[in-house]
């Protein structure tokens, strides 16, 4: 039993650690193993032997009738199997650490030397990784307290194993949320990047709430804490308009970057935003176009300019579909604030787009006769 549960944490964690840190796969090695894969089978194989084991018990069993559930789970856990299971993920953990510690002080220059890697590569992998290791980890850990033998001995050593394995999961999403934010430092912040951040955060709630109870004793409370805070972290994020915060983020991230950076900014990408953010799209398009950087730049910044002038009119106009649907009967039944935002910011700088629309399409379209007139 400890063979198979140290070789089954070893692989599903130790296959997530290598595929999220180039650094520490440098070092180490294990076989090719593919998660998602085993998951989807693992599923798919509990369900048909789900429908296949209760379709044999009732052609096998005479009486059915008196039903009885056992009065534990059927598995349970000695000190060995517990310390095996939480040693190995002690162990994992740690090394994958002590492998970031050579990151932190050497820098960009130690990466390159042991990984090819800028930090610009570097910050593009693993985040999904550590996601996938912290929300595999909180089951473990109400799982293996579940399965104990009765005894406050058990009790202990589980809280004593336990500990540090929330502490190196600190640690480890501490990593995750540097590598996302060097990230967007590098390529900008997208919902699809936001998201996983908030869960992330989410998942932090959660464990420090497992430590106040499942490792004290009172595991009822924390499915109800759990899911309390995932209400509230929803709620949060439904206030703060995601979408909101990326413009916001992008806009800012641009203002700070060296002026020679192409792109600076990805307007088309604000425009393809929800309507909480049309107004600070419309503000960057709007805004004076890069100063005299060269003739590729310029030609850049009008076909940015250009696409975008064009996708807000085109959404949130007058003579959107938008807007046009805003008329018929009974339009408040589908009322949103974020488009009533929008069609009222992009309505009252209509002209402004349009001339902006007119100016960049052309000078994208023609660049030496724009050129030739600046």
């Amino acid at each position: 039993r400890v063979t198979i549960i140290v070789a089954a944490v070893g692989l599903v964690f130790g296959s997530l650690l290598l595929g999220a840190d180039p650094i520490l796969a440098s070092f180490v090695a294990i076989p090719e193993f593919d998660v998602g894969t085993l998951i989807s089978h693992a599923i798919l194989i509990g369900f048909f032997a789900w429908i296949t084991a209760g379709w044999a018990r009732g052609a096998l069993i005479d009486d059915l009738s008196t039903p009885r559930l056992p009065n534990d789970i059927g598995v349970t856990l000695g000190k060995v199997e517990l310390t095996a299971t939480l040693g190995a993920l002690i162990v994992l953990f740690s090394t994958f650490v002590v492998a970031q510690l050579g990151w932190f002080f050497g820098g960009e220059h130690f990466l390159q030397a042991r990984t090819g890697l800028t930090a610009a590569e570097y910050a593009r992998q693993g985040f999904f990784q550590m996601v996938a290791i912290v929300m595999l980890v909180v089951p473990l850990l109400v799982a293996t307290r579940a399965m104990l033998h009765p005894g406050r001995a058990l009790a202990r050593l589980h809280t004593a194993l336990a500990l540090p394995v929330i502490g190196l999961l600190g640690a480890i999403v501490a990593s995750a949320v540097t590598r996302m934010q060097l990230y967007v430092h590098y390529y900008g912040l997208t919902t699809d990047r936001l998201y996983p951040l908030v869960f992330m955060g989410w998942l932090s709630i959660v464990l420090i709430w497992l430590g106040f109870t499942v490792l004290r004793g009172h595991g009822r409370l924390f499915v109800a804490g759990a899911a309390v805070s995932g209400l509230a972290v929803l709620a949060a994020l439904n206030i703060a308009a995601p979408d909101a915060i990326v413009a916001r983020v992008n806009i800012d991230r641009a203002a700070h970057l060296p002026a020679d950076t192409v792109p600076t900014l990805d307007l088309v990408h604000l425009t393809r935003l929800s309507g909480e953010a049309a107004s600070l799209a419309t503000g960057a398009v709007l805004a004076p176009p890069v100063g005299n950087l060269g003739t590729a730049l310029r030609k850049f910044d009008d076909a940015q300019r250009c696409r975008a002038s064009r996708r807000l009119l085109n959404r949130w106009g007058r003579q959107s579909r938008t807007a046009a649907e805003r008329e018929n009967d009974a339009a408040w039944r589908t009322w949103n604030a974020g488009e009533s935002a929008a069609l009222d910011v992009v309505g009252r700088q209509g002209g402004a787009l349009t001339r902006v629309r007119h100016e960049s399409c052309f000078a994208s379209a023609n660049p030496e006769q724009s050129e030739s007139d600046h």
